[in-house]
């Protein structure tokens, strides 16, 4: 199977979990590989960037001849200098077999057009979307305000999942304040959701709901 490069755009910190998920989840690796075949690259603590000399090793270590599935894992991508991205270019455009290089940024905007263009782009939501405080904040809110909160929660890719969670988070509040006037409606909304509804339309008609 053959690779193409990823930029991960992620806002919250990045986590070895958030690494698995993705691989898992969102491209079908499932071979253990982040304790073993992995070349990570950050910004030494001394620099305000990653320059070309912090990534000269990695083209060397990726076309090195073997099977194994290879990781490369830049953190703060965004960080990288044009010269250190225009030196990993070809490796970005045509990756080994066997290598696959994610590139994790909170703004994929500042990642080079000849690197975008290359790769395969994946909006993720923090690992700690925290469901039961956005229920209670979206209840509190205004119809305006409620659909601030639904405008980010699409931007940042919230999965079918989360919204299915926060959607029986919404469900748990109401009953426990004895408010019981829209539930039907609620539980209705909920299994659309699990049906695979547009999550926007879903999430609006909810607003109005509530």
């Amino acid at each position: 199977m053959k690779y193409q490069s990823v930029i991960v755009e992620s806002r919250e910190a990045f986590q070895k979990d958030d690494i698995e998920s993705i691989l898992k989840d969102k491209l079908n690796i499932s071979e253990p590989i982040l304790n073993t075949n992995i070349f990570m690259i950050e910004k030494p603590e001394d620099k305000a960037s990653i320059g070309i000399g912090d990534v000269s090793n990695v083209v060397e270590w990726a076309y090195r001849k073997d099977t194994d599935l290879k990781l490369i894992e830049i953190k703060n991508a965004d960080l990288l200098t044009d010269q250190a991205q225009n030196a990993m270019l070809k490796l970005i455009e045509e990756p080994p077999e066997n290598v696959l290089v994610l590139l994790i940024t909170p703004n994929s905007s500042s990642i080079l057009q000849t690197i975008r263009s290359r790769c395969i782009l994946i909006t993720t939501t923090a690992a700690n979307f925290n469901t039961s405080e956005l229920a209670k904040k979206f209840i509190e809110a205004g119809y305006l305000e409620r659909t601030k909160i639904i405008d980010k929660m699409l931007s940042e890719d919230t999965n079918r999942a989360s919204v299915a969670e926060f959607i029986e988070e919404l469900l748990r509040l109401n009953l426990n304040k004895k408010n019981t006037d829209s539930i039907s409606e609620i539980k209705e909304v909920y299994r659309a959701v699990k049906r695979g509804v547009n999550l926007k339309l879903c999430l609006d008609y909810l607003n109005i709901l509530i």
